[in-house]
């Protein structure tokens, strides 16, 4: 059964990988469609997905109580669209009615922008930066919604910069660190404070086509120091 709303809710789920590895599978390339190679790889580009229209399923991870959201060929199960990401960039994918759910690998810093195109299309891309040589505070490293405001100032001006490939794109929606990490950050903190601190936690962003139009929905989960997930919080953004 694809993955409904109603799931995210109350199951957390991980986004996994795509298998078997090969041709066919997704992947990002430049903008004017170049392989990005072996060598060092591109800083502060825009990227665009590639194969990204695959079949999704998912079952029991390998961790108690969440669920991992695995990627085979388009056509084997539901459709979907599966955008990547890489650190220093920004990615995009855009897509039709012909699938029903938009996947991204998971969040744990990075920010999501969401575009429409004329003829109804979406486009959506995941942005990141990371801190360089920024050493934060005690406060704001124990602050897990915390994000400088110039890593916010630069995935927004990536998204303007990416957004120009794609004629009549207008902005819909968008997801940074301090909205998907609300309510992980009083749970965390209630942990801390329990001395039961909480092991990780990470965002995982999925989109639902309802009719002719899109929602995109984030679930936040914790996996505790038992090392079982729970869902910290989940809500529509777009």
């Amino acid at each position: 059964m694809p993955i409904s709303i109603a799931d995210l809710r109350t199951t957390p789920f991980q986004v996994g990988t795509y298998a078997p590895a090969g041709a066919g599978m997704p992947l990002l390339r430049r903008t004017d469609g170049s392989a990005l190679g072996t060598g060092i790889p591109p800083e502060n580009e825009h990227l665009v997905a590639h194969n990204g229209i695959v079949g999704y399923t998912n079952g029991p991870a390998a961790q108690p109580g969440s669920q991992l959201i695995s990627f085979r060929a388009a056509g084997t199960h539901n459709n979907a669209a599966y955008l990547l990401y890489r650190d220093n960039n920004i990615s995009s994918i855009t897509f039709d009615s012909s699938v029903n759910r938009f996947f991204t690998d998971n969040l744990s810093g990075c920010s999501v922008f969401v575009d429409r195109l004329p003829n109804g299309n979406m486009v959506v891309y995941h942005a990141n930066v990371q801190g360089g040589a920024y050493r934060p505070t005690e406060e704001q490293s124990l602050n897990v919604r915390y994000e400088r405001q110039l890593a916010v100032a630069v995935k927004r001006q990536y998204h303007i910069n990416a957004a120009r490939h794609y004629a009549g794109a207008v902005s819909v929606g968008s997801l940074f660190k301090d909205r998907y990490n609300a309510n992980a950050a009083a749970a965390v903190n209630v942990a801390r404070f329990a001395n039961t601190p909480v092991l990780a936690l990470g965002t995982t962003v999925v989109g639902f086509r309802t009719g002719a139009g899109w929602q995109f929905w984030y679930q936040t989960w914790i996996r505790s120091a038992a090392n079982v997930f729970v869902v910290a919080g989940a809500e529509q953004f777009c």
